[in-house]
């Protein structure tokens, strides 16, 4: 506790400290820090049952096991543990519950992040359809542990729910128009980063939140206040109006705006979409970059507000209108949770697959003033994903500089369908032409790919976040389709296979562990068997 938890008394403090003493605590999921213990609901009972309030629980991803699964007829027996915890604190055993409280209403959502869990309780969106409807004429508070909008960093761009029940969340919530306010939390956010990502979405304002005691994630930016960003939100109600600020734990307090920045669908194109969503195009649009980035749908990247990590913008480069993409370590850098490789800078475009053949052709180069050491754990890449329907088939990556193993969108992976790395050389010039024979680069594993009807182009750079490695940046154009067909060629030469030696991968058979209120994995001296 008092590593990863350092300020959480402090957090109790200035709870106990508010006057007038507020009607009720809630926390907003992650009661707990790991797998849903009983001994460690029992050791946050002993901090919690301080605050001199009503505490309520809502439910989020650390309290039940990680490989925890539903399946048909309503089995809750893997919620056991945080049952007895929140009866222990407050008398309820549910995961889903709302109430009043003068004239608002509450509603209390579960974010469990396990598999299956929606699709085994659909029942959950007619409650919630039903009780809007109830209390259409109330102004509504709705509380759910994983966020609602875009928030930039990995892994929390897949760390989330999937695109359907985001959609179907969003637009349930937003279907009556009483809910004011959607408060999350799940991301450790720290306050500067909490205010610049707030969103408004169809007259719902959209806040993650800073956590009480746990430790900030690194966002690459020093903290607004320059101390810690560990504190209480404070809803103020009076009559149907209310007022929202942050109150951290050394008394500084941070209201958030009434009025936010818009949720643009458009902006955000990949967050309420599949990408087998998206518009598919016979041929590559733009892909001279000369109209900027119409046609290409991007990622929400978070972006300091001085010498961003993730740079994605369309540049005069050499004669040429080019993509220009770059990744590099977080400058202002403190111990946190940001520790993983960071591969959420790229965007994509859809094409539509028929029956010939066809290559995709590119010209690429190098940015050597800020590239530096090409071996450093960093790369760009051309990550190809083929669709039939929502189903992916298809999923193999070009790799400029270093890879990374894992490139993944768990909405539409498969175990079934691997994941093929190919190397493209470094420009030993400034530029390099590329054909790329996609279909016949992934028929050796003996995959039927005749019903493709989509393939998706993804263009981006990964870095590794950690150690002194520099930056990697290059530049993407002159993209199209090209008929027809032939080996895979870079600057006349044949393209092969990316050495396992050149790929980043994490072990998910190491040990997972918990150092100074990081997330790491680390090697182990003894055998772990899967």
């Amino acid at each position: 506790m008092k590593i990863h938890n350092a300020f959480f008394s402090d957090s109790i403090n200035r709870v106990n400290a508010l006057s007038p003493k507020p009607a009720f605590t809630l926390v907003l999921g992650d009661v707990v820090d790991n797998q849903g213990e009983v001994a460690h609901f029992e050791a946050m009972h002993a901090y919690l049952k301080q605050i001199e309030t009503p505490v309520l629980y809502a439910i989020g991803n650390h309290e039940t096991r990680y490989r925890a699964t539903f399946t048909p007829g309503y089995r809750m027996e893997e919620f056991d543990n945080f049952f007895r915890a929140q009866k222990a604190m407050n008398g309820m055993e549910w995961l889903l519950y709302s109430f009043d409280l003068g004239d608002w209403h509450f509603i209390v959502w579960p974010d469990p992040l396990r598999s299956n869990f929606f699709e085994t309780h659909p029942h959950y969106f007619d409650w919630l359809e039903q009780d809007l409807e109830r209390n259409k004429e109330k102004p509504t508070l709705f509380f759910q542990h994983v966020p609602a909008q875009p928030i930039g960093i990995d892994p929390l761009i897949n760390y989330a729910e999937s695109v359907a029940v985001k959609r179907m969340v969003l637009d349930t919530l937003a279907r009556h128009g009483n809910v004011r306010y959607i408060f999350s939390g799940h991301v450790h956010i720290p306050i500067r980063a909490s205010l610049k990502t707030a969103r408004q979405y169809k007259g719902m304002r959209l806040i993650n939140l800073p956590a009480a005691g746990y430790r900030a994630r690194g966002f690459g930016e020093e903290e607004v206040n320059g101390g810690p960003s560990q504190g209480i939100l404070v809803v103020e109600i009076n009559g149907k109006d209310c007022r929202v600020f942050f109150k951290t734990v050394t008394e500084e307090v941070y209201p958030y705006p009434e009025n936010l920045p818009s949720f643009d669908e458009r902006e955000y194109p990949l967050w309420l979409k599949y990408k087998w969503e998206l518009d598919a195009f016979p041929d590559v649009k733009n892909g001279d970059f000369s109209a900027g980035l119409d046609s290409w749908n991007t990622r929400y990247v978070y972006r300091e507000d001085e010498t961003p990590s993730n740079r994605m913008e369309v540049r005069d480069f050499q004669g040429y209108r080019a993509l220009y993409l770059f990744s590099s370590k977080r400058r202002y850098h403190i111990p946190g949770q940001d520790r993983l490789p960071q591969s959420i800078n790229h965007l994509c475009q859809a094409l539509q697959v028929g029956r010939e053949p066809f290559l995709i052709q590119l010209d690429y180069c190098l940015d050597k003033e800020s590239t530096g050491q090409t071996d450093a754990w960093a790369g760009g890449f051309v990550w190809l994903e083929g669709f039939q329907g929502s189903v992916k088939l298809l999923n193999l990556a070009y790799w400029v500089g270093r890879g990374y193993g894992q490139l993944s969108d768990r909405f539409s992976d498969s175990s079934d369908v691997p994941l093929l790395h190919y190397q493209l050389p470094a420009p030993d010039e400034y530029w390099r032409s590329a054909h790329l024979n996609w279909m016949q680069d992934y028929k050796g594993l003996g995959m039927d790919l005749s019903g493709l009807d989509r393939l998706v182009i993804n263009l981006g750079t990964w870095h590794i976040n950690d150690g002194n490695s520099p930056g990697f940046g290059f530049y993407l154009t002159k993209l199209k389709r090209l008929s027809g067909s032939g080996p895979s060629v870079a600057g006349g030469n044949g393209i092969q296979p990316m050495p396992d030696e050149a790929l980043w991968r994490m072990n998910k058979y190491e040990p997972f562990v918990h150092i100074a209120g990081e997330h790491r994995y680390i090697r182990s001296t003894q055998s772990i068997h899967p």
